[in-house]
């Protein structure tokens, strides 16, 4: 399925998940909500991102689960704040190692509390040189982000997993 070929392919998309409406045309944006709110920002400076995926996820609907029982979520005044903050930042074209403060994933907490090695797995990509390590979505894949290629594809050698190296923020 691709843009003119299905009607409505965007309400597909959030339908599918949360992830999938910025994938429909790949590009540097700010992402809000549950995927369906997509702001274009200008390509970043060069970074590398390493990926390093486990063999088993994690349910979403159980990460949401620990969340709401951690008490995890964050008021909408306290997100458009955030949001306004990320937007000033990035929207200067600079890597995401200049706003370490402003990468949050909410749901980390959760799914590092129903798989401790999310928190080992992102200890090694520090140990590797990583300038921030995260998590993508619901995890538990985690991810470090590298000011440079060689750095990135170093740390991918000293990982004992699937992990892989990509450049950030260009679009296919």
């Amino acid at each position: 399925m691709a843009v003119g070929e299905v009607d409505d392919l965007a309400g597909l998309a959030i339908l599918l998940g949360a992830d999938v409406p910025s994938q429909i045309d790949p590009a540097p944006c700010l992402v809000e909500g549950v995927g369906q709110k997509l702001t274009s920002l200008p390509v970043p400076a060069e970074h590398w991102i390493v990926l390093s995926p486990f063999e088993e996820g994690l349910s979403t609907a159980a990460v949401f689960t620990e969340a709401d029982r951690l008490g995890s979520g964050r008021g909408q005044e306290e997100l458009d704040e955030m949001s306004s903050r990320l937007w000033a930042v990035a929207s200067g074209g600079v890597t995401p190692l200049a706003y370490p403060g402003l990468l949050v994933n909410d749901l980390e907490p959760a799914a590092l509390s129903l798989k401790p090695e999310i928190g080992s797995r992102k200890q090694r990509l520090e140990e590797a040189g990583a300038g921030f390590t995260g998590m993508t979505g619901t995890g538990p894949t985690v991810f470090g982000i590298f000011p440079e290629r060689a750095a990135a594809e170093d740390a991918v050698a000293s990982l004992e997993d699937k992990a892989i190296a990509c450049q950030g923020g260009i679009g296919l």
